[in-house]
């Protein structure tokens, strides 16, 4: 019952620059939804239909990419445009709303997985080199920080940020940190893609740029201040999502 609760107030956020960096603040609600064995059909039928009829409006736009390698293969990330805290304060879902989604879309979410749990994420312009379009893939990776070492792992993602613009390569990443919700402190890393040849890409990256043994002393830092990483593959689905 407390998975259903979570599920039918969920706000689902999580998109790609469409707010001005200026911006105070950019907060993320996300939320992974696994489909029942043999309801994915009915599943994305019901994520269309009830953002078609609740979210088209342009106020509380939600969208949906379907994981196409990793863990979560075959789930899918629900979200929606940045807020800050106070448009989650303000926000009322009206009745028809929270019903349709009781009946067209919870009877084939699979309740008995960690798919429903939701956490919080906010958006890190001073780490990020922005993108301000819509992709058709999204390449992303978790990295769990150790305790006490956010400072040296924020140092690492700066330097490769200063590494990609020295270099001019024309690298485009987003980052987020996790506010609330899950283990520990974790980082997000999206980089866009159009098509599976953009995951070839050269190394070497700090080596380039700032040569052999500075490449070495940020990577150790990088290697003491990181507990474990994993990563995924999300295929954006705009057949399932507002379409402003």
């Amino acid at each position: 019952m407390l998975k259903r609760t979570t599920v039918l107030s969920i706000v689902m956020v999580w998109t790609v620059g469409l707010y001005a960096q200026s911006e105070p603040e950019r907060i993320y609600s996300v939320l992974y939804i696994k489909a029942k064995a043999g309801s994915e059909a009915k599943l994305e039928k019901g994520l269309a239909n009830h953002i078609q009829k609740f979210h088209s409006d342009g106020k509380w736009p939600e969208y949906v990419h379907e994981i196409i390698a990793g863990e979560k293969t075959g789930q899918y990330f629900h979200f929606s445009a940045p807020h800050r805290w106070e448009d989650f304060d303000k926000r009322v879902r009206s009745e028809k709303d929270i019903r349709d989604w009781q009946i067209n879309l919870l009877p084939h979410i699979d309740e008995n997985s960690s798919s429903l749990q939701r956490s919080f994420f906010r958006f890190l312009p001073e780490l990020s080199l922005p993108y301000e379009v819509n992709f058709k893939m999204y390449q992303v990776n978790y990295v769990y920080v150790r305790p006490g070492k956010d400072a040296d792992f924020r140092y690492f993602l700066s330097r490769t940020n200063e590494a990609h613009r020295k270099l001019k390569d024309g690298h485009k990443h987003h980052r987020y940190v996790k506010v609330l919700g899950g283990e520990g402190s974790v980082y997000v890393n999206i980089h866009p893609i159009d098509k599976f040849q953009d995951l070839d890409r050269p190394g070497g990256l700090l080596r380039k740029a700032f040569g052999e043994e500075e490449q070495k002393r940020i990577w150790d830092i990088y290697n003491a201040a990181v507990k474990k990483t994993t990563s995924e593959l999300r295929k954006a689905r705009p057949d399932l999502s507002s379409k402003n």
